[in-house]
């Protein structure tokens, strides 16, 4: 239980601190000349983001534990595939059919990257096999 409940919540925590830093430090400037496109009242929205980064935890974990060899390398290839694979359907996916400023979509494809590379990491991290001493 604890490979499994305790890395999703971290996951969990990551990407929400993550989120968090790029879409109101990273992104805040870029995001002015689009505030009429944007929802900016997002309190009663935010449900869908806990839950998008609780499915991603899920997610990363459960690949990680039911296909993997329980390693930090295997963690990091994990993430890394993953992390292009959404930054790049989440971010081209936006910029078909929203008008979207292509910078932003960049920052978004690479944040998305990192964030579930580094993901994969912490999860490789917490849940490598031990070798006997």
């Amino acid at each position: 239980m604890k490979k499994i409940i305790l890395p999703i919540l971290v996951i969990f925590f990551f990407l929400c601190i993550t989120d968090f830093i790029v879409n109101n430090f990273v992104l805040a400037r870029v995001y002015d000349p689009m505030k009429s496109l944007l929802i900016l009242d997002t309190g009663a929205r935010m449900s869908l983001i806990y839950l998008a980064n609780i499915v991603h935890g899920i997610a990363l974990v459960g690949i990680y534990n039911m296909f993997i060899k329980k390693s930090v390398g295997s963690g990091i290839k994990l993430g890394v595939l993953y992390g292009l694979g959404y930054g790049f359907g989440f971010g081209f996916g936006f910029y078909a059919v929203m008008p979207t400023a292509f910078s932003i979509i960049i920052t978004w494809i690479i944040s998305c990257f990192v964030q579930i590379s580094l993901s994969g990491l912490i999860i490789g991290y917490m849940n490598k096999e031990q070798r006997p001493a």
